[in-house]
């Protein structure tokens, strides 16, 4: 089972139906215009859940899962550190796929408008990490090494986090 932290309007998803995987998924996010418009995307599909929680904190997420993946939701978060400690307690494996490598030299902090659909706008804060940051982030949830897989269409990578068996 599939634990999406940030789905917005369930792209993800999409990705996995072009594929024809079929996967149990319970899909999470704070904004209600992003899960209605992630409820239209998935259409019942039923295996498929939606929960309306904060990614930065899991409140409402109780279940264990075999990955938890982040889409595009890291670099959004107010705190990625507890966002992950508390996605480690919850899955085996965690995934991040960021917008950007973290490839530059010092933190910087955008802020940008999200699309939330029924023509609303958000404004959301984006942030570029450097290499330090996140190693830091990475090192204080005990993650031991990351396997990176890079995109090869943008400048998208995908990171599968290790740990210590």
């Amino acid at each position: 089972m599939i634990l999406n932290i940030g789905c917005g309007d369930a792209n993800l998803y999409e990705c996995f139906k072009e594929r024809k995987l079929i996967v149990s998924c319970v899909r999470v996010d704070i904004l209600h215009p992003l899960l209605n418009a992630a409820r239209t995307t998935i259409m019942g599909d039923p295996n498929v859940s939606l929960i309306q929680d904060d990614s930065d904190r899991l409140d409402k997420v109780k279940k264990e899962y075999d990955i938890a993946i982040y889409c595009h939701t890291i670099e959004a978060l107010c705190s990625p550190k507890g966002s992950l400690l508390k996605a480690r307690k919850l899955a085996k494996e965690i995934v991040i796929r960021s917008f950007e490598p973290p490839e530059f030299e010092t933190d910087a902090v955008e802020l940008r408008n999200k699309d939330v659909g029924e023509g609303k706008e958000v404004p959301y804060i984006r942030r570029k990490m450097s290499r330090d940051y996140y190693r830091l982030i990475l090192s204080k949830i005990g993650c031991t090494s990351v396997d990176v897989y890079p995109d090869g269409t943008s400048k998208d990578q995908v990171h599968e986090l290790q740990y210590k068996a």
